[in-house]
């Protein structure tokens, strides 16, 4: 009788879990799924292009290449889960440029001139958390984001070099120029990326919603591929904010 009273004694302890994985399994089935397609700009990107290689370890005074703005398409597919939060599911493609003007070096090669044209497009694949304030009665809905995941950065592009330092006064390339000259292979780097975001969302009609969002996503860093001198180019923090306008479809 005593075995029997233990066993009934512990059965609630199996019950509970089930019961809260019931109650879990009708807050997910409240949701409704949906699908979203945004596109926008980068803007204030944060990294510098900093040279790496014997060039540099030898003479130094190569010149920080500033990134120039972008642009982004987003595709995303989410979950509305426990009320007020949903799941999603992103996938990026971004664009960006290195700012296209010569550059003039530092310390012994001050009179040389730089200019550095490169692509640095990222693939970001993103898992991310979002809170919906569903409870202001705003026109429209306030709502926060962040987010996880990875980026494939893929760098390519050319590099001119005027030599005119008095370093180079004697040497075969005194006065000589290297013309867009290519990097002998792209480098593909798959980074951790992160991103938090706020906006709105406004509905338009029975199934659709207009989104507008500020983002701030790091892309990790990225590099060129080798040149001829065994120098290549690294990007570190890719680090942009972005201001994106899109449609929400929800599945009801």
């Amino acid at each position: 009788m005593l075995r029997y009273r233990k066993r009934i004694a512990v059965l609630p302890l199996f019950l509970t879990p089930l019961t809260a994985t019931a109650d879990m399994y009708d807050l997910f089935g409240e949701g409704a799924w949906y699908a979203s397609m945004r596109a926008g700009v980068l803007a204030d990107i944060g990294s510098e292009g900093r040279f790496v290689g014997p060039t540099e370890t030898i003479y130094g005074g190569t010149p920080l290449i500033a990134m120039d703005d972008g642009a982004q398409i987003i595709l995303a597919v989410g979950r509305e889960v426990f009320s007020d939060w949903r799941l999603e599911l992103e996938l990026g493609l971004i664009t960006s440029q290195t700012r296209s003007a010569p550059v003039a070096g530092v310390g012994p090669r001050v009179d040389d001139v730089f200019e550095l044209r490169a692509d640095v497009d990222s693939i970001v694949l993103m898992a991310n958390l979002g809170y919906d304030f569903n409870y202001l009665d705003w026109w429209a809905t306030p709502y926060l984001r962040g987010g996880i995941g990875l980026a494939d950065t893929d760098v390519d592009g050319t590099l001119s070099v005027e030599y005119n330092s008095l370093i180079w006064t004697g040497t075969a390339l005194d006065g000589a120029s290297l013309s867009d000259e290519p990097f002998a292979g792209a480098d593909y780097d798959v980074e951790f990326a992160w991103t938090v975001a706020a906006g709105f969302k406004k509905a338009i009609a029975e199934h659709f919603a207009l989104r507008f969002e500020y983002s701030f996503l790091n892309r990790g860093e990225a590099a060129t591929g080798l040149n001829q001198e065994g120098d290549f180019v690294r990007f570190s923090d890719l680090e942009s904010h972005q201001f994106t306008l899109g449609v929400d479809y929800r599945f009801e």
